[in-house]
């Protein structure tokens, strides 16, 4: 058996995204790789921006496990503006371990060393959201909310009749959309 810790290569850009796909989506995930992988499939769907981009792979610290992905963070470039001071920051995500491969150690490993890799680039801090229990372990607690909403045409529809004017217009966004 062997075990590896490695950053990510855009090579392995698939297979960053159908592990996260199976952590996260277990029970959608229907052992088609080129379906799990896709634009469609649940994490390049919900968040475009870092998932449908093969240039985010390098930013994923994996665990690899006899070949087999099994354990992911990533760790993510989010500068701020604070009193116009830029700040550097890191986002904490794809925190997950393959189902069947938990509990072997994998995300103690692997967050410990993204939080010293995060010490060594001088952040200043990092962001993760999450179940609060499951990070505090890391110094991570609650430092706000994060509302969410979400209102897409299935909302609209239910809602509002199909020629209902409001002086609105909804587009769908796609990966070129980035901004």
């Amino acid at each position: 058996m062997s075990i590896e810790y490695r950053w990510g290569r855009e090579e392995d850009y698939k297979r960053i995204i159908e592990l996260a796909n199976h952590a996260f989506a277990e029970n959608d995930h229907t052992q088609d790789f080129e379906k799990n992988t896709s634009e469609t499939s649940f994490f390049p769907f919900i968040l475009p921006k870092l998932y449908q981009n093969i240039e985010t792979a390098p930013m994923h610290y994996l665990a690899v496990k006899d070949g087999e992905f099994v354990g992911n963070v990533g760790l993510f470039e989010q500068p701020m503006m604070v009193n116009g001071e830029l700040l550097h920051v890191g986002g904490i995500g794809t925190v997950c371990v393959r189902p069947g491969h938990r509990r072997e150690g994998f995300m103690k490993k692997l967050m410990n060393d993204v939080i010293e890799k995060a010490r060594a680039d001088q952040k200043d801090y990092l962001i993760l959201g999450g179940q609060r229990q499951r990070y505090e372990n890391w110094g991570f607690g609650c430092a706000g909310m994060n509302s969410v909403f979400t209102f897409d045409y299935g909302n609209f529809r239910r809602l509002f009749s199909e020629d209902a004017d409001f002086g609105y217009s909804f587009q769908k966004l796609g990966k070129e959309d980035r901004e």
